[in-house]
C-alpha cells in the first residue's frame, strides 16, 4: 500500500504523514529531505535559505523526478511530497489537505515556537506568502499545473481549515489529531483492508464534514 500525502506550506502534511507511517508500520519518505539531499543542504528542517537555491528549474526537476523514482521502487510508505500526486500512475491512495492562508498562518506560528525560533504574525504571513508564490511558481512552469486549482490527482481531499482556531501548541495538537482521524476515516472507506483506526459512530458523524471529495480515480 502506499500513500501520498500533499497540500500547501503548513496544512499539516508531514505531521499527519509520519503519524500515518508509524501507525502502518511502514517507511516515511519525505519529499523535503530529498530535496535537501540534491542542494547538499545538511540543516535538519526548512529555512529561507532553501528557496533561495531553489532558482534552477532543472534542479527542482530533478529533486521531482527523484522522489518519483522512489515512490515507484517501493512497495508500501507514505510519500510526504508536494508535486508527486500529478506524476505517479501506478495505484496509491492521494490525499490533499486543504487549508485557508489564515489557518496556515497559525500552523506556522506554531511550527517556530515549537523549535524555538518564535516568528511574529506578520512574519509567518509572509513566509507563507513567499513559498506559495515560489511552489506555484515552480510547479507551473515545470510540470504545468496549477497546485492552488487542480485537484484530479486526488482520491481524497480532507479540510483542515478550521482545526487550528488559534495559534497555540494546545490548538496544534487537537487539531492535528483530528486530522488524523479523518484521515483514518476517508482512507478505510478507500481501501478497509488498512490498518487504521476504526472510529465510533459519533465520533465519525462529528467529523464527516472535513472530507470534502472522495473518490476512487487510483
Amino acid at each position: 500500500m502506499k500513500i501520498v500525502i500533499s497540500g500547501l506550506t503548513a496544512a499539516g502534511k508531514t505531521t499527519l504523514a509520519t503519524r500515518l507511517a508509524s501507525q502502518l508500520r511502514v517507511s516515511y519518505i519525505s519529499g523535503s529531505d530529498i530535496l535537501r539531499g540534491v542542494l547538499g543542504d545538511r540543516s535538519a528542517e526548512w529555512h529561507p535559505g532553501i528557496d533561495e537555491m531553489r532558482q534552477d528549474l532543472d534542479l527542482e526537476r530533478q529533486v521531482d523526478n527523484e522522489i518519483l523514482a522512489r515512490f515507484e521502487s517501493m512497495s508500501e510508505g507514505v510519500f510526504d511530497a508536494w508535486c508527486l500526486p500529478w506524476l505517479i500512475q501506478s495505484h496509491a491512495t492521494v490525499v490533499w489537505i486543504e487549508s485557508d492562508f489564515e489557518s496556515r498562518v497559525r500552523k506556522c506560528f506554531v511550527s517556530y515556537v515549537e523549535r524555538g525560533k518564535k516568528k511574529t504574525h506578520s512574519e509567518c504571513e509572509r513566509i507563507v506568502q513567499a513559498k506559495d508564490a515560489k511552489s506555484r511558481y515552480v510547479f507551473l512552469t515545470n510540470w504545468g499545473f496549477d497546485i492552488f486549482t487542480s485537484r484530479e490527482p486526488f482520491n481524497l481531499i480532507l479540510d483542515a481549515s478550521t482545526l487550528i482556531p488559534e495559534p497555540t501548541e494546545c490548538a496544534a495538537a487537537m487539531g492535528a489529531n483530528t486530522l488524523f482521524m479523518a484521515a483514518c476515516l476517508g482512507m478505510r472507506r478507500i481501501d478497509r483492508g488498512l490498518s487504521l483506526p476504526e472510529l465510533m459512530p459519533a465520533t465519525a458523524s462529528g467529523i464527516q464534514h472535513l472530507i470534502t471529495n472522495l473518490h476512487g480515480r487510483h
